[in-house]
């Protein structure tokens, strides 16, 4: 960054301290090229500092939107089955499969499908209303995953 920074300042220094001497010569295919020369350098300086930028910012955009997940965890190869209650089936997989106890109903802000149904069965999102709970449900996601439908 402080080189990218150095060149910037010096380069345009340069370019500024060549301008009055632009402005007086008559010849100016050489103001051309030096001014398109300087222009392909500031170019260059442009995209190296974006891409600085954006190697610096990724990092921050997923930590922030992981941080903004934490609560909301999916549910994934639960069938579907017509008209049933997706919050007592979701505690059920969450008992039975998962060993959690001490969940309800109380214990999920929403629970729904997700997207469109279609021929797989489709994702459930579950919001906690507490961030502890998120905690115990992600101990249980460090073991394997297993393939087959619940």
């Amino acid at each position: 960054m402080d080189d990218l920074s150095f060149m910037f300042t010096s380069r345009m220094g340069e370019f500024e301290k060549n301008l009055p001497e632009a402005a007086t010569t008559s010849s100016n295919l050489c103001c051309v090229k030096a001014l398109t020369a300087e222009f392909y350098t500031f170019k260059n300086f442009v995209w190296k500092y974006l891409s600085l930028l954006k190697s610096q910012m990724e990092p921050v955009v997923i930590r922030l939107e992981t941080y903004s997940r934490r609560k909301v965890p999916l549910l994934h190869g639960v069938k579907e089955e017509t008209y049933k209650n997706v919050m007592k089936k979701t505690l059920a997989v969450l008992f039975d499969h998962m060993q959690l106890e001490g969940m309800n109903s109380e214990s999920f802000e929403t629970c729904h499908r997700l997207g469109t149904k279609k021929d797989t069965a489709r994702p459930i999102v579950m919001r906690f209303s507490f961030v502890l709970i998120k905690c115990v449900n992600a101990k249980c996601d460090n073991g394997p995953h297993q393939s087959n439908s619940l």
